[in-house]
């Protein structure tokens, strides 16, 4: 005589629940053990993924202005010189090129780079310049720099920002936790950029939707967790920058000069782990206001206490 029930009776859910977990626990891995990574050198000279680009409009009227105008656009990216080299250029059929970038980047997830200095990335060309409290920063310049801060990891623990080139007519969208923050549209420069993008004390769920002019969709996920990712205790971290002020490598469209344009700016910052919950760091920068040399410093605290973030900063 067999019994079979219409519904699951309570003993039989508690056995499929204990057999699921212990599937689980044999499955999941050691609290410390990694996967290996497959390190992939940087070569002298490879053959770069480029995206090329021409749109052509026609306008038959009475303006002046009428006729067949085209743009185009070239985004290529390789390996040049045991970096990362990454350019775009972009103009049109009147003026020629107008919009130019270049960038040269390297990244050791190990810090082996610049000897003892244990950086993690040093970069040249056009580069993001060092953020700076109440300062600014951010801005991209010509010049060097290079950081020990841990890669993939925010540099300011209540914001982050998000940027990369992106060719023209491309629209982007910023998702934090299934919830739209910002929207951009990519000009003849060829660039997106989301700055000061607050965090939220935990789990930061990020999702950049990009989308094309001919129909195109890509997708691009990124976490950051806040509070749990504080220094650790007795470990520094740095982020130095060296460039001169609105200035880029190659400027094909130069117009009447900036104030300062040109001048030496200096951002350097250094964070330390007091302890587990608490960094402190200092900064200093350098760079031309109206002409006149103006030098910072900065002093400044972080931590969190029970899920609850504090953060102060102090510029002189």
């Amino acid at each position: 005589l067999k019994l079979e029930p219409r519904e699951k009776l309570p003993f039989q859910a508690r056995i499929e629940r204990e057999q699921a977990w212990r599937r689980m626990k044999k499955s999941s891995l050691p609290g410390d053990a990694r996967f290996p990574r497959d390190k992939s050198d940087y070569d002298w000279l490879s053959i770069p993924v480029a995206d090329i680009g021409v749109t052509s409009s026609f306008t038959d009227g009475s303006g002046s202005g009428d006729g067949l105008d085209s743009r185009f656009y070239l985004l290529s990216k390789g390996d040049l010189g045991k970096m990362t080299a990454e350019m775009y250029l972009s103009g049109d059929d009147q003026d020629g090129l107008d919009t130019s970038r270049f960038t040269f980047r390297r990244d050791d997830p190990d810090a082996d780079l610049l000897g003892g200095l244990n950086a993690t990335s040093v970069m040249a060309g056009d580069i993001r310049t060092a953020e700076f409290p109440l300062i600014g920063g951010g801005e991209t310049e010509r010049g060097v720099g290079f950081t020990n801060e841990r890669l993939n990891r925010p540099r300011e623990y209540d914001t982050t920002f998000f940027e990369g080139n992106l060719p023209p007519g491309w629209d982007v969208e910023l998702y934090r936790n299934e919830v739209l923050v910002n929207t951009a549209r990519t000009g003849a420069e060829g660039r997106y950029s989301f700055n000061q993008v607050p965090v939220y004390y935990g789990k930061n769920e990020f999702r950049l939707v990009f989308y094309g002019p001919q129909g195109q969709k890509r997708i691009e996920n990124r976490r950051i967790d806040v509070g749990n990712d504080m220094l650790p205790q007795g470990t520094g971290e740095y982020d130095v920058s060296l460039t001169e002020k609105h200035s880029v490598l190659h400027d094909p469209d130069k117009g009447s000069p900036l104030r300062d344009e040109g001048s030496a700016r200096l951002n350097a910052r250094y964070t330390y782990g007091l302890t587990k919950n608490l960094s402190v760091g200092t900064g200093i920068s350098s760079q031309e206001v109206n002409s006149e040399r103006h030098n910072y410093l900065n002093l400044g605290a972080k931590g969190n206490l029970e899920g609850i973030y504090l953060s102060g900063d102090y510029v002189r």
